[in-house]
């Protein structure tokens, strides 16, 4: 009887004591020290310590619960604000944009370009010295230069362009009998002078590009101002080429001097910078150039033959020069579909020709408003069709309001098409 009693409790008090020890087994096992080290710690305290902090957690456990006695750290949760916020990121973003704007490389457009650029004026006058007494008028005339670039390896650019003239001229001297022929009245063709370039661009930052030019210029024009009398269609083409050159406000002076070899050193910068958003989209476009035309004396009549019958001495100079400063400001719009811009240059050239005090020379100051297209075509859109229409306004000086006693002027209405590619 008594040991049935028992039975059930000693087999009671085993199963708690087999449960007891594989739970201390396995909280020993999560802590990472075995169930005796878990006895030996609860019952005396650590070494250097004392019994009051033996229950005390270790450092790196006091570190995640926030330090002993301090409840542990609370998580940011999942609406923490990332980076910076407000003025701060409106800055940064500002900062960035800058940054990306900076850092857009200079376009220069396709490698090669062809181009035919026209200047009409259909009136003006121009100060021809051997036709003294007054302005020679310009009523219509024409002037097409021709030229093709190249730019290889995205840096070394040739280029060839030629010029080829045309103009109605006549000048103050009247025909001496009723319907005989105006002496001075001519019509004529005449070509200009050929112009051979080379141009190395240079990157400053990846938005500004610097050409370093040197051209070479051909005597291959037209005419002379102090012709035979018996060979007044040289006389023509010469005002053929003064017409095409001062209707085109001296841009290209050396194109047009008969019997004169150029050299042309020139230098320039280019900055580019996208602007705006939307349909406001666009690219600024600046442009700033200098060149100097240095024209020496090849040939032509001697001055000393003098048509004109007067005690007047003609002088031709065995060097004259042009020079120009000038610049430019574009807006790129709609890939290039449509850029409004304005052109400006001052320039001053020496004379070529005199005859007594009448020479063609001095300081001038040139306004060339227009507008530009650039369309894409073609399957692969290598090609583009270049379009530009502008007005060539002369402000004072020769071309404006003419020479000394002299009074001239003459202005040109500028239409270019060509390809890139």
């Amino acid at each position: 009887m008594r040991s049935s009693v028992l039975a059930p409790w000693l087999v009671g008090a085993l199963t708690i004591g087999v449960s007891l020890s594989i739970s201390s087994a396995v909280y020993a096992q999560d802590e990472g020290v075995s169930p005796s080290e878990g006895e030996g710690d609860a019952a005396k305290p650590a070494e250097g310590g004392d019994a009051d902090t033996a229950g005390a957690p270790k450092k790196e456990d006091e570190e995640k619960l926030g330090g002993w006695g301090v409840g542990g750290k609370e998580g940011d949760g999942n609406f923490k604000p990332h980076g910076k916020t407000g003025k701060l990121k409106e800055l940064e973003d500002d900062q960035e944009e800058r940054r990306i704007v900076d850092a857009t490389p200079a376009n220069l457009g396709r490698p090669g370009n062809s181009w035919v650029d026209v200047v009409i004026a259909p009136g003006g006058s121009i100060i021809v010295p051997i036709q003294v007494g007054g302005p020679t008028e310009v009523a219509p005339g024409a002037s097409f230069v021709l030229g093709t670039t190249y730019r290889a390896w995205d840096k070394w650019e040739f280029g060839i362009r030629f010029g080829v003239s045309s103009s109605a001229t006549n000048g103050p001297r009247q025909a001496l009998l009723v319907g005989s022929r105006d002496p001075d009245s001519f019509k004529q063709i005449a070509t200009g002078n050929l112009e051979v370039s080379l141009r190395p661009f240079f990157k400053l930052t990846p938005s500004t590009v610097v050409p370093v030019g040197l051209a070479l210029v051909l005597p291959t024009a037209m005419g002379d101002m102090f012709a035979d009398p018996d060979s007044r269609v040289e006389l023509a083409r010469w005002n053929v080429n003064q017409s095409a050159s001062a209707m085109r406000g001296w841009e290209d002076k050396a194109l047009f001097e008969p019997h004169r070899f150029a050299i042309v050193p020139s230098v320039g910068a280019i900055y580019q910078r996208p602007m705006g958003s939307g349909v406001a989209a666009g690219t600024l476009v600046l442009e700033g150039r200098t060149k100097l035309e240095i024209m020496a004396l090849t040939g032509g009549k001697d001055p000393s033959i003098d048509p004109s019958a007067q005690n007047v001495q003609g002088d031709v100079k065995d060097v004259a020069v042009n020079w120009l400063l000038g610049g430019s400001a574009g807006f790129a719009m709609l890939d290039g579909l449509v850029t409004p811009s304005l052109k400006a240059w001052f320039v001053y050239a020496s004379p070529t020709s005199t005859f007594g005090s009448i020479e063609a020379s001095g300081a001038q100051l040139v306004v060339e408003p227009g507008v530009a297209t650039s369309v894409p075509f073609g399957a692969s859109g290598n090609l583009r069709f270049q379009g530009r229409l502008s007005g060539i306004l002369p402000l004072g000086g020769p071309l404006g309001s003419g020479n000394q006693a002299t009074p001239a002027g003459i202005a040109g209405l500028r239409v270019a098409a060509g390809l890139s590619f």
